[in-house]
C-alpha cells in the first residue's frame, strides 16, 4: 500500500504553472529545488542542514504511516535552527488564529447575487417578498464566502458562544429614550426658537 500511495501522492512533478520559474539566464528551474540531492542515509552536517535518505530525486521526505493512513502528500523536515522554527511557529499561529479578512469584495458579491436573482425571479412583482428574499440571499452569500478562524469553528462545534458576559444588559428602546430626552431637556423648543 505504501508504494501505491508514494507513487500517486509523493512524487513531485514540475510544471510551468506550479513550480517552474525562469532564472536570470532564461533556464526553467524548480522553485522547490527538485530534483533533490540523493543520499544513501540520513545525515546532519556541521551547518545543521539535514539530508534525508533519498534514492529518487523527485520524492520529498515523508512519513510512511501518515502517507498510508491519510493517503496524502506530506513533507517531513527536521527543524535544526531557530530561523526555520520561528518561521514555522509564525505560520501555524497565524493560520490557526487567522482573523476575518477585509470585506473588500462584499459589494461585488452582493451586486452579483442581486443581478442573478433579478433575472431569475418570477415573482418580482411582490415587492415585500422580493426584498425579504433579496436580503436573505445576500446574507447567505456573505456567510458562504466568509472565512472563520479555527478557534471559532471549535466553539461553534461545541455549541458555545464567542462572547462570555458576567451580567445581563437591559433592552434600550431608542424611541422611548429619545422622547424622554426631548421632554426633559426641551430639544424641540430650542429648535423652534432658532
Amino acid at each position: 500500500m505504501e508504494t501505491v500511495v508514494v507513487c500517486t501522492k509523493q512524487i513531485h512533478t514540475c510544471t510551468k504553472h506550479t513550480c517552474l520559474q525562469a532564472d536570470r539566464y532564461g533556464q526553467m528551474r524548480c522553485k522547490r529545488g527538485a530534483p533533490w540531492q540523493l543520499s544513501d542515509s540520513d545525515k546532519v552536517d556541521v551547518s545543521r542542514e539535514w539530508t534525508p535518505k533519498r534514492s529518487y530525486g523527485y520524492i520529498n521526505p515523508y512519513n510512511p504511516h501518515i502517507s498510508v493512513n491519510m493517503r496524502c502528500n506530506n513533507d517531513n523536515k527536521i527543524l535544526t535552527n531557530a530561523t526555520r522554527t520561528q518561521g514555522l511557529t509564525y505560520y501555524f499561529t497565524t493560520y490557526g488564529t487567522k482573523k476575518q479578512g477585509r470585506s473588500y469584495n462584499l459589494s461585488s458579491l452582493l451586486a452579483k447575487t442581486h443581478a442573478y436573482h433579478e433575472d431569475h425571479n418570477p415573482y418580482i412583482n411582490d415587492l415585500r417578498e422580493s426584498n425579504r428574499l433579496l436580503l436573505f440571499r445576500c446574507v447567505n452569500t456573505l456567510n458562504k464566502q466568509q472565512e472563520i478562524a479555527e478557534p471559532l469553528v471549535g466553539l461553534y462545534s461545541l455549541g458555545l458562544t464567542e462572547c462570555f458576559k458576567s451580567h445581563q444588559y437591559p433592552t434600550l428602546y431608542w424611541n422611548s429614550f429619545h422622547y424622554a430626552l426631548k421632554q426633559e431637556f426641551g430639544f424641540e423648543r430650542q429648535h423652534e426658537t432658532r
